[in-house]
């Protein structure tokens, strides 16, 4: 078992080398006051990431975070009337690719990932140009 794979949740015979397992609390809410609705994600997501190494003779040059799967999370969207009130209340999938989401690294110890955030569209679809996952890298091995 490496430094990576401890730094993480745990071991898991079903993965596969340099693949690991999070589990991340998405947040996110965007409003539409033009067409009164909210939408709002508050789930915990659970994926499979791996982890490569740029290894060169004398050590690591540096580790790269890369997400492959999508993930399939549940958007709840609000419909108001004129006076705010909620007329209407709908949850339906999202799919988000995660390959597709800006990786932002920040320093830390070990490596992990800290957040993700999506950003919707007006049609509540996944705007990736805007939406990112952070991931903590750093310390020592």
């Amino acid at each position: 078992m490496n430094w990576y794979r401890q730094s993480q949740v745990g071991y898991d015979l079903n993965l596969k080398e340099n693949e690991y397992r999070a589990r991340v609390k998405i947040q996110a809410s965007q409003d539409n006051v033009d067409e009164k609705w909210e939408a709002n994600i508050d789930e915990d997501v659970e994926f499979v990431y791996l982890i490569n190494l740029d290894r060169r003779n004398w050590g690591i040059k540096d580790i790269d975070v890369v997400f492959q799967n999508p993930v399939t999370i549940t958007l709840l969207v609000n419909y108001f009337d004129f006076n705010g009130n909620v007329i209407k209340e709908d949850r339906r999938p999202l799919t988000v690719d995660m390959s597709k989401l800006i990786v932002n690294y920040v320093q830390g110890y070990g490596i992990y990932v800290t957040e993700i955030d999506i950003q919707l569209t007006k049609r509540l679809e996944v705007d990736y140009e805007n939406s990112s996952i952070t991931v903590s890298k750093g310390g020592q091995i």
